[in-house]
């Protein structure tokens, strides 16, 4: 290419596509770029090979990909899944969102930032055992004594979010506090406040910050009975149907919806037993 180059300058007009000497040089630069191209694509495939292969045990390797290309969103050109070629950017995105790598690296991901989380000693310790930090797949929840150790914890996902190119949404997010509300600063995360709310579910389990039991079960009794009456208007009625099965639709439906993580209640008083009661009476009645 330099010696097309010095060629051209030596013998032709610039940028003169009439040209032969011009075109030749031109060429021998596209001709060039694509060598660049495909060794720079051939050498990323190799390690993104090993780290497929070895993760468990080659961490340099992991580490120098990520850290060259954690800045950019998609270099991959192609990929090979079960025997099959993929060239499509959308199908290779969606390969590498569900692929063995994907879980791989999420793993590396949350597993470092528990470390620097508990490591930070601004959560919630029973004794001297740390529960500041449980994680269910990727739903992770931060619990702390106070907002200033709520935000040093956030900060720290933050930061980390920011060198892994992993962005956390403050929209998707929700604080709860437990006990007597107090006045304070709002918890932020990028730059955005992070909403207050009085519920939440977690891992499928209705979480409430009054600590009241009877707003527990006023849900339990209005998902029950409004789930048995769905049931109902799809025809699950001994009108209809065997009242076997009607019974069984209700077993296997209706109580684990309502009554999901009921074996971490605390003791009901005697009001609530009642209404639970009264449900199960306007279920035996109707069904």
């Amino acid at each position: 290419m330099r010696l097309n180059r010095i060629e051209w300058l030596n013998n032709c007009n610039f940028h003169d596509i009439k040209c032969d000497v011009f075109n030749h040089y031109k060429q021998a630069k596209r001709d060039f770029r694509d060598a660049q191209r495909s060794a720079i694509d051939e050498y990323e495939s190799f390690i993104a090979h090993k780290i497929e292969n070895d993760i468990d045990v080659d961490q340099k390797s992991v580490w120098i990909i990520l850290n060259k290309r954690k800045h950019k969103p998609h270099t991959c050109t192609a990929l090979k899944k079960d025997g099959t070629l993929f060239t499509d950017s959308n199908d290779l995105m969606s390969i590498w969102q569900g692929s063995i790598l994907s879980a791989k690296l999420y793993l590396i991901f949350i597993n470092d930032l528990i470390e620097i989380l508990e490591s930070c000693q601004q959560g919630a310790f029973i004794h001297d055992l740390n529960a500041s930090l449980p994680v269910q797949a990727d739903d992770i929840s931060i619990i702390a004594t106070d907002r200033q150790s709520s935000q040093v914890m956030f900060n720290i996902c933050e930061e980390y979010s920011i060198r892994w190119s992993f962005a956390f949404s403050a929209g998707k997010i929700q604080l709860l506090h437990f006990g007597k509300r107090t006045t304070g600063t709002d918890v932020l995360l990028n730059n955005e406040p992070i909403s207050t709310v009085k519920t939440a579910t977690h891992c499928g389990i209705k979480l409430y910050t009054c600590l009241k039991s009877m707003d527990r079960t006023i849900d339990v009794c209005r998902t029950l009975c409004a789930t048995v009456i769905s049931l109902i208007r799809l025809g699950v009625h001994p009108a209809i149907l065997n009242p076997i099965v009607c019974s069984k639709f209700v077993k296997e439906v209706c109580y684990p919806k309502a009554l999901y993580g009921c074996k971490l209640w605390d003791k009901l008083t005697s009001t609530e037993w009642l209404m639970l009661e009264r449900t199960q009476h306007y279920i035996c009645k109707n069904i």
